[in-house]
C-alpha cells in the first residue's frame, strides 16, 4: 500500500487495522493507497481500492448508536441529500468500530459572510424534515454527544468530555457552571416531539461549491432532540471552523431567524425560551457554548472560555435565565 503524503505513523496504523478488521473483504478489494489521514473525535482514513473506489473510512470508539447512525445516513442518502453514502459497516473488535463511505471530495468551507445564515438554515431544515421519525431509532439517545446531552443521567452538572484533556465533571468556575445549569434546566422541561439531527452542523463540516450546497460530512453526531433545541445548538456554532471559533450572539439571531422563515411558522412560547424567537437567545445555545467554556476552563483556560465571559451576560438575558 501506498501513501505519498502521510505520517508513516498513520499509514501504519491503517495497515493493521485493515488486517485486523478484514477491511479488504468487506469492501471487495484491497486497498492500494492511502490518500490522507485526519480527525477529531474519529480517525478518518482516505483510501483508494484495487477497484479504483476512494472511499473514507473512520475509525472510532464503540457504541451502540452507531448502526442507527449508519442507517438514517443511508436513509437520507437515498432521499437525495447531500452526504457521503454509506458503504460499508460498522464493523467492531476490542471496542472499536470502523465504518466505511464514499469519498466526497471538494467544496470549501464558506463561513458567515453574506447569505451564508439563511443558506446554512436552509441545508439544515431539509435534513431535519428529510430524516425518518425519530421514534424509529431510539439509541440515537445512548451516547449522545456531550454537547448536547444535558439530559445526561450522571450526578454532576457535565457529562463527560469528547475531546482529550482535563476532567470536567467536577466543580468547575461558577460562571460556566450556573450557565450549564440553567440551561439544562430550561431543556429537561421541555416536553417536544424529538427529530433526527444533524449535531454537529458547523461550517467546518459543511462544503459548497459555487455558493450551492456540495456535501455535510460528520454523520456519527446525530441526536435526537426537540426540533428547537436542534436549532438553538446549532445556532450557537454554526460559523465554527477555519474564520470563528463560535457564533457571536448576532449570528445565532441571523441563523434562528432564518431557519423560522423558512420552516414557515415560529417556535410557540416554550420552545421559544428554549431556542430562539423574538430576538432570545435560549437554552440549548447557551449549554453548547458553557459545555465548550468548561472544557477551556479544565484545561486551563482558551478562546472558547474567552468568547463566553465576553457574552455570558447577554446569552443568559435573552436566555430568560437571569
Amino acid at each position: 500500500m501506498s501513501s505519498p503524503a502521510s505520517d508513516p505513523a498513520d499509514l501504519e496504523t491503517l495497515q493493521e487495522l485493515i488486517e485486523r478488521f478484514d477491511v479488504a473483504s468487506a469492501l471487495g478489494a484491497r486497498v492500494d493507497r492511502l490518500l490522507f489521514a485526519s480527525g477529531n473525535l474519529s480517525r478518518v482514513y482516505g483510501i483508494e481500492t484495487s477497484a479504483g473506489e476512494r472511499v473514507v473510512l473512520k475509525v472510532r470508539a464503540d457504541s451502540v448508536r452507531l448502526d442507527a447512525v449508519a442507517r438514517v445516513q443511508s436513509l437520507l442518502h437515498r432521499a437525495g441529500q447531500p452526504l457521503p453514502e454509506p458503504l460499508a459497516g460498522p464493523w467492531r473488535r476490542d471496542g472499536v468500530a470502523i465504518s466505511a463511505e464514499r469519498l466526497v471530495p471538494g467544496g470549501s468551507a464558506r463561513g458567515p459572510a453574506g447569505d451564508a445564515a439563511r443558506d446554512f438554515a436552509e441545508v439544515f431544515f431539509a435534513l431535519l424534515t428529510a430524516a425518518p421519525p425519530g421514534e424509529d431509532f431510539p439509541e440515537l439517545r445512548e451516547d449522545a454527544p456531550p454537547w448536547v446531552n444535558w439530559s445526561h443521567t450522571e450526578d454532576t452538572v457535565w457529562p463527560a468530555r469528547d475531546t482529550p484533556g482535563a476532567e470536567i465533571r467536577g466543580p468547575g468556575p461558577d460562571d460556566v457552571d450556573d450557565a450549564g445549569r440553567a440551561a439544562a434546566e430550561v431543556l429537561r422541561g421541555l416536553d417536544r416531539p424529538r427529530v433526527i439531527a444533524h449535531a454537529d452542523f458547523e461550517d467546518q463540516n459543511v462544503r459548497w461549491r459555487d455558493g450551492r450546497i456540495h456535501v455535510v460530512h460528520d454523520w456519527d453526531s446525530l441526536a435526537l432532540l426537540p426540533e428547537c433545541a436542534a436549532v438553538g445548538s446549532t445556532a450557537a456554532a454554526w460559523p465554527a471552523g477555519v474564520v470563528q471559533w463560535c457564533a457571536t450572539v448576532e449570528q445565532s439571531e441571523d441563523f434562528l431567524t432564518a431557519y423560522e422563515l423558512v420552516r414557515g411558522r415560529p417556535f410557540d412560547d416554550a420552545e421559544r425560551r428554549a431556542a430562539w424567537a423574538a430576538r432570545r437567545l435560549g437554552g440549548a445555545a447557551l449549554w453548547h457554548r458553557s459545555f465548550n467554556a468548561r472544557k477551556d476552563a479544565a484545561d486551563g483556560g482558551g478562546m472558547q472560555l474567552d468568547l463566553f465571559r465576553r457574552d455570558a451576560r447577554r446569552l443568559r438575558a435573552l436566555a430568560g435565565v437571569g
